[in-house]
């Protein structure tokens, strides 16, 4: 149950990273988001 609720609130994260992701226009701010999303991609798909 609490590993359910980890995910759903990552994936939340994530999902709000990408959305702020294609709403900034500076490509150095577009850069330091991916560089949070790639971990966040790995933690929603249990890869450790």
């Amino acid at each position: 149950m609490l590993e359910i609720i980890y995910i759903l609130i990552t994936g939340a994260f994530l999902a709000l990273t990408v959305a702020d992701l294609f709403a900034e226009r500076n490509w150095k701010r577009q850069i330091t988001h991916l560089i949070v999303m790639i971990p966040l991609i790995l933690r929603v798909l249990q890869i450790k």
